[in-house]
């Protein structure tokens, strides 16, 4: 549903008490829409999408819900005066994903922390989750954190969006199953990954600077010596050295390689 500021949309969906899933795009969210929403007690799957949102950790209360995601809409350009303010993701019993698109990293806080501090007490919070994005939070020269660095257990990481040009060596590249490094600004694939031995999905897609020359350059490279259990490799929408992909698909013949969009280089 998808509303600007009706003010009979909170006594509406009061009115919903068996309501399981939920999606609600507004400009502003209207007085007592707070307390419909915890009225919605069977609710499973919440994604709330505003300009500007109150304080939300009063919905902690909707202890069914199992996919939860915010978004700030930063179409307009602005940036909230105000944090938001959520609740953490073990205040879920059923979650299963806790998705978050805010504008401005400085502006969230997820109990009492700063987006920074956060993001280590989101991980620390859900231990036992195995799909993990870090999607478009760390800026230009950032260091990788390092809450995400020492964690184990994802099967799925996406760090897209995220100006990346090297990653750091530790224990969350080891159980990868599916890895989305696409967007960021990588030359080269990181060494780190050659820890990465159940890694079955690999995705560059977008990586301007990649450099397959590189990437590929002898028999003992990364993609070549390493990464046995990798079928899928997806290079769409990235600068091509047609030789260089020849090459890798030589070496790799079963390896399945997207090269949709590439733009081809001498």
């Amino acid at each position: 549903m998808k509303f600007r500021q009706p003010a009979w949309l909170a006594g509406w969906l009061a009115a919903l008490t068996q309501l399981q899933q939920l999606y609600l795009q507004i400009g502003m969210m209207p007085a007592g829409l707070t307390d419909s929403l915890l009225s919605l007690r069977q609710l499973t799957s919440l994604q709330l999408a505003a300009a500007s949102l109150p304080p939300l950790v009063a919905l902690s209360r909707l202890q069914q819900l199992c996919s939860w995601e915010v978004i700030l809409d930063s179409s307009a350009g602005q940036v909230p005066s105000q944090p938001l303010i959520l609740p953490p993701p073990s205040a879920f019993p059923c979650l299963k994903e806790y998705n978050l698109q805010a504008p401005d990293a400085a502006h969230v806080q997820i109990d009492g922390h700063t987006f920074d501090a956060a993001l280590a007490a989101l991980l620390q919070h859900t231990p036992r989750l195995q799909s993990r994005s870090v999607v478009d939070c760390l800026e230009e020269e950032e260091p990788f954190p390092d809450s995400l660095r020492t964690l184990a257990g994802p099967t799925f990481l996406s760090l897209s969006d995220n100006h990346l040009e090297d990653l750091p060596e530790g224990p969350c590249w080891a159980g990868l199953r599916q890895l989305d490094l696409s967007h960021n600004s990588f030359r080269e694939l990181p060494w780190a990954l050659s820890t990465a031995t159940q890694l079955t999905s690999l995705s560059v897609r977008g990586d301007n600077c990649f450099d397959y020359a590189c990437a590929w350059g002898d028999e003992d490279d990364l993609l070549s010596a390493h990464l046995p259990a990798l079928d899928e490799f997806d290079t769409s929408y990235t600068k091509g050295w047609v030789s260089a992909l020849m090459q890798l698909a030589r070496r790799r013949p079963l390896l399945s390689i997207d090269t949709s969009y590439i733009r081809a280089e001498a």
